[in-house]
């Protein structure tokens, strides 16, 4: 088995992909504003204020339609298709995190470039106006990957925060129920482990092709999927210039700091 145990054999891992893999769907890795949703694309076209689409449904978490059906409907089959790819050529299958035990990290096929575009051009003008206090103004890379959920896959997933300063999490479907997002107060890390306050919680629904924006030290966990299968591409953004800057105390952004 073709395996990753270091920086330079994950190089030799992605350079093999690149020559070997076919993909199913090759229109997918250069990217078109034609996945945007109607509504998004709207704006993007008219250079219009690209707030102008988004809602914040609690402070500090955003949400819009982002994706076409049919960008989802062939991201999630080209993803299926890398994945039966790597079991037929004895292949390793990165997992996306720590956390979850099924889904693909999209860089290592071929997506990186894809992303990056999509985090620089459309979603780092958003978070420069939202998030610039935890580097939304200077995001410069990507982890990018697929998570799912099923019955018979993960479940669920156990209250966190992202490796990231901003997070954008993207449902591309499939018809499922349950399985919602739930917050619980944005924490630093001196505070992660402080209990949320009871106006701090809430529950957010996953509709296919929509996007759902919030600060990685958003507290939040994945709750138990009932029936049929989610899968969600899942960003985490980040700021070369805010990880190195050191925490050394509770920053204002912080929902314990003034507790």
């Amino acid at each position: 088995m073709l395996k990753i145990t270091d920086p330079e054999s994950y190089h030799k891992y992605v350079a093999y992909v690149k020559e070997h893999y076919t993909p199913l769907h090759s229109h997918l890795y250069e990217f078109n504003k034609d996945v945007f949703a109607p509504s998004f694309r709207c704006v993007v076209d008219k250079k219009e204020d690209l707030l102008s689409t988004i809602v914040e449904i609690y402070p500090q978490i955003y949400s819009w339609e982002l994706f076409t059906a049919e960008f989802c409907y062939e991201f999630i089959a080209e993803v299926r298709h890398f994945e039966k790819w790597c079991m037929e050529n004895d292949i390793e299958k990165r997992l996306p995190n720590s956390m979850n035990n099924y889904g693909v990290v999209l860089g290592d096929f071929g997506f990186y470039d894809f992303l990056q575009q999509l985090m620089l051009e459309y979603i780092k003008p958003i978070t420069t106006i939202l998030y610039p206090d935890v580097g939304g103004d200077s995001l410069d890379y990507h982890h990018s990957f697929i998570v799912e959920y099923a019955l018979n896959k993960d479940l669920c997933l156990d209250f966190h925060v992202d490796a990231s300063d901003v997070t954008l999490n993207i449902c591309l479907g499939n018809e499922f129920t349950g399985g919602d997002l739930y917050f619980g107060g944005i924490r630093c890390a001196w505070c992660q482990q402080t209990p949320p306050l009871k106006e701090e919680e809430i529950g957010v629904r996953h509709e296919p092709g929509h996007a759902i924006l919030h600060r990685g030290k958003h507290r939040h966990s994945a709750q138990h999927i009932k029936s049929g299968e989610r899968i969600n591409m899942i960003m985490w953004c980040m700021s070369s210039r805010n990880q190195q800057t050191p925490l050394d105390e509770c920053p204002t952004w912080c929902g314990n700091y003034y507790k």
